[in-house]
């Protein structure tokens, strides 16, 4: 009978409000003449589709001291997600003078020349214009169930 004693009633799980960690709860079950394995806990976390990051050992701890002094154990973190860092941008380089100012020459007579306002550089055929400078430092996050 002890085999097919719902051992759930005995596990509380809760996640934060930014669900960045999860916090495990275990009521005092010796006295029910059952055993709640890491793996009953591992199951239990499934169905509430929590499954990576989470600290076994840490379980396996907490089942033990429950078990071992017969009183309530609440709120252990099991798994914490990882933050963002946000890194520099990635950015384009242009390897030609990009910041032309378009101003008429102006001859000695008071004469403006739009025409030649030289604001197109000439390319080589094959030349590079553009180097992209890739982002750094970026490290994406992940929630913790």
């Amino acid at each position: 009978m002890a085999d097919t004693y719902d051992r759930t009633k005995f596990l509380t799980v809760s996640v934060s409000d930014d669900h960045m960690r999860v916090y495990l709860s275990v009521k005092p079950f010796a006295q029910e003449n059952i055993d709640i394995k890491v793996d009953d806990v591992l199951k239990f976390l499934k169905t509430k589709t929590i499954a990576s990051a989470i600290n076994e050992e840490l379980i396996k701890t907490t089942l033990d001291k429950v078990k071992q002094e017969n009183f309530l154990i609440e709120n252990i973190l099991i798994s914490e997600g990882t933050t963002v860092i946000h890194g520099d941008d990635g950015k384009l380089e242009f390897l030609f003078n990009a910041d032309k100012k378009i101003k008429p020459h102006k001859d000695a007579g008071g004469k403006v020349d739009f025409h030649n306002l030289s604001i197109v550089d000439s390319v080589e055929k094959e030349q590079p214009l553009v180097k992209l400078i890739g982002s750094s430092g970026n490290r994406v996050g992940k929630n913790a169930p």
